[in-house]
């Protein structure tokens, strides 16, 4: 009952928090990502098999070629209304780092438990039959982002505070063979965060955030958002996973998205692009204007995409070259892994004035958005 009171609250918790995104120890630069690409954001996983949602309750999935979302139970008789009975539906309140590997899907929740933010790991069939939960985690408000590998699982989240306005913003890591983990990095500051991370060669690399305010002010403006946004203070950290050590950061880092293309990191800032060498330490601006990176798979290594307010663009990254690819008014892209643009169409049908779309990648290479299709929506959920 406790946690049916709290769900509303905590949801609108997590859509307050500003949008961010995702090869460790001395051997790890041997490890391998379970999936070679996979965007984990909030509630929300791209990959080049599928869209899957695991929010309000239900795991769902959005199928690329068919272009429809339907929810992971397939047994027609089911009601959707049992997490005992129904591998679709979740018993939690915070949720997300929803995960597919083979034959598996995994993600964590706080089922199973009347204590809302006592999340756990939990595994299951592709259908969500057969689910189980793999062990106990951290306590925590928020799941922002998580990378899966083949012997950790590394998971930023935010627990807040019952007395301030204060958070705890914090990575923890999780080590798949022992089933335990610990804390390896964190922030205990007013509206902390650490959200998107990459992981390459040994290394960490999160977007962090937190607000240079008081608490007090905070709480005296929190009606304010340019006071919030002047005051919010937002950096790249890259940690050394071998001993937990903060080897650099990057400040004033915009909006908190970042890519790694090589030795590169590109992020936006101030109305600008920047690009990092991780070799060198050294930042250059590549754009005078307020580009905005999208998350894309290194399928073209050499290739990253941004927006504007008005355009698509592409950007070379050997030949330092910027290519309109279209224009930016109908659809707006959220991630382009494999073969598939996913994404969202402007419509007043829709209740939060959007609904899915999907488009092939070579069509949306080529600018025609027209081929976009509208995802339709299968899900029954009585």
């Amino acid at each position: 009952m406790k946690k049916c009171l709290k769900k509303l609250v905590c949801f609108c918790l997590c859509l307050a928090i500003c949008m961010t995104t995702t090869g460790c120890t001395a051997d790890e630069k041997k490890e391998k990502n379970v999936i070679e690409e996979e965007y984990i954001n909030y509630w929300t996983t791209y990959s080049k098999k599928a869209k899957m949602t695991i929010a309000g309750n239900y795991i769902s999935y959005i199928d690329p070629v068919s272009a429809k979302e339907k929810l992971i139970c397939n047994d027609m008789n089911c009601l959707h209304k049992d997490a005992k009975t129904c591998g679709a539906v979740v018993d939690g309140v915070v949720f997300g780092a929803i995960h597919r590997e083979g034959k598996k899907i995994y993600y964590i929740a706080d089922a199973d438990t009347e204590k809302i933010g006592e999340c756990s790991l939990f595994e299951a069939d592709l259908d969500g039959k057969n689910r189980k939960k793999i062990a106990s985690l951290m306590n925590a408000n928020t799941i922002m982002s998580a990378i899966y590998t083949e012997k950790y699982i590394y998971i930023s989240y935010v627990k807040d505070s019952e007395e301030d306005e204060k958070s705890c913003a914090a990575i923890y890591a999780f080590d798949r063979k022992k089933k335990s983990g610990k804390v390896i990095y964190q922030i205990d500051k007013v509206s902390a965060q650490i959200g998107y991370m990459i992981l390459s060669d040994g290394i960490l690399y999160a977007s962090t955030g937190y607000s240079d305010a008081s608490a007090k002010e905070i709480k005296k403006h929190k009606k304010d958002i340019r006071f919030i946004n002047k005051h919010f203070e937002r950096n790249l950290m890259a940690l050394r996973l071998k001993d937990s050590k903060v080897v650099h950061t990057i400040d004033s880092t915009g909006s908190g998205f970042f890519q790694i293309r090589e030795h590169k990191l590109f992020y936006s800032s101030a109305k600008a692009v920047y690009c990092y060498d991780i070799y060198t330490k050294k930042n250059y601006k590549i754009a005078n204007d307020d580009k905005i990176l999208i998350f894309s798979d290194k399928k073209e290594s050499n290739t990253l995409y941004f927006r504007d307010d008005k355009n698509y663009y592409r950007y070379d990254i050997r030949k330092k070259t910027w290519h309109i690819i279209a224009k930016a008014d109908v659809f707006f892209v959220e991630a382009m892994i494999g073969d598939w643009v996913y994404g969202f169409i402007s419509s007043s049908k829709a209740g939060q004035g959007s609904e899915s779309g999907i488009i092939k990648r070579s069509d949306f290479e080529k600018g025609n958005i027209t081929k976009m299709k509208k995802v339709k929506t299968e899900l029954e959920m009585n």
